[in-house]
Order: structure tokens, then sequence, then C-alpha cells
């Protein structure tokens, strides 16, 4: 949960849109909803849980913005391993691992075609604060101070619909 909370407020003082701070907030809700005998990544987390939690997310009304930024936290790193090599020396032992699951770095065609997606920039933000989100004894905002965000965000959704 911290994890999670550190990310959406780096975020929110970053002055992103609220789609983008849930986003952040939302990242790797995949690890908490999947079904039960999903398949694990070792003992690093849910595989696939970036496309549980887009899934989960656009089920529960939320945007398909915030969805496409949780789906592609994954996609960044792959491209992010690719394109800058020195990258991979600085992930965790558990994004490492992870990383194998994943299908590792994206080759060149896949890497150009994700540099053309209109999220690009925002998808490779989202990435830097999931990688920075684990500062021992950050003092941010609760879930709680969320809920009114989430709130107007899902009620804006129920306007579109």
């Amino acid at each position: 949960m911290q994890h999670a909370l550190q990310a959406a407020h780096m975020a929110q003082i970053q002055g992103f849109d609220a789609e983008t701070v849930l986003a952040a907030l939302f990242h790797d809700i995949g690890h908490l909803c999947a079904l039960p005998g999903a398949e694990m990544m070792g003992n690093v987390g849910v595989k696939g849980h970036e496309m549980i939690g887009g899934a989960f997310l656009r089920k529960h009304g939320f945007s398909n913005k915030v969805a496409e930024l949780v789906e592609a936290h994954v996609m960044v790193k792959r491209y992010l391993t690719f394109k800058y090599p020195e990258y991979l020396a600085k992930l965790s032992s558990a994004s490492l691992t992870s990383l194998k699951y994943q299908g590792g770095p994206l080759c060149e065609a896949e890497a150009t075609a994700f540099e053309a997606d209109p999220l690009f920039s925002l998808k490779c933000k989202l990435r830097e604060w999931d990688e920075a989100a684990k500062v021992v004894d950050w003092e941010v905002p609760s879930l709680e101070s969320y809920r009114p965000l989430i709130v107007e965000h899902l009620s804006k959704q129920q306007c579109v619909v």
C-alpha cells in the first residue's frame, strides 16, 4: 500500500491530472484483485498483473486512460531495459525477477511502435514514479485522502456512458 500511495503522491505533487494520479495509485492493483490460483512470477507477484489491473479498473468504471496507464507500466520497464541497458542495472532484484516472466526487454520493432503511442511520455512518467516509490518511512497522504478524487472520477465516467 505504501508503494502505491508514494507513487500517487509523486504524481499529485508534480501537478498531474486526476486520471494520472489514479493510475499511479492503482498501478499494482492487479496483484490484489487477481483470481485465486493466478499464475505467479516466482515470489514477486502475479504474472500479468498490469492487464488484470487494467481490466479490473475498466470493469469498475474507471476511464480508459487510467486503465491504459496501469496496463503500460510493465511495457515501459521492458522498453527502458531495451533502450537504456544501464536501466537494467538500476532494477531491484524483484523487478529483475519479474522482468523474466514479463518477456524481458522489448525488441527494436516493439520499442519503435511503443514510442509512437500518444501516451508514451505519460506512461514513462508513471514508471518513473513506480521505481521511485520505495522510500522507507516516507509519510504520504492516506488512501482515504484519495476518496474524493476517486468518487469524482467515477461520477464523471457515469455521465460519459
